[in-house]
């Protein structure tokens, strides 16, 4: 059977287009999203716990320089997560009840 309509669907899903957090200067995340970081230089962004697995962060490196991310709560070694300007962290939220935390499943690496 052919297909003969094509179905348009948004790039992000509804939820995620209202869920834009944007930071000049040092602060949270928004608690799902995206959270667009464009203060010049070295930016300090803070992620409060999650409320349910699979929840997801984008940070958004967009002004120039390091933007250090801190986690209430991290998976594995380390206490932060470094996004480079004009890149992109991905997190998603992990809890078993045992082991909870952010993970980065994408674009930035885990410092200790």
């Amino acid at each position: 059977m052919a297909i003969s309509q094509k179905v348009s669907k948004p790039a992000l899903s509804p939820q995620w287009q209202a869920a834009v957090t944007n930071l000049t200067g040092d602060g949270a995340a928004g608690a799902e999203g995206i959270t667009l970081c464009s203060k010049a230089g070295v930016q300090a962004v803070s992620i409060p716990d999650g409320s349910y697995n699979g929840q997801m962060i984008a940070i958004i490196a967009n002004g120039t320089g390091t933007k250090t991310v801190t986690p209430d709560s991290i998976l594995g070694t380390g206490a932060t997560f470094e996004v480079l300007a004009k890149a992109c962290g991905l997190f998603v939220w992990y809890s078993d009840g045992t082991n909870e935390g952010w993970a980065c499943v994408m674009g930035a690496a885990a410092a200790s």
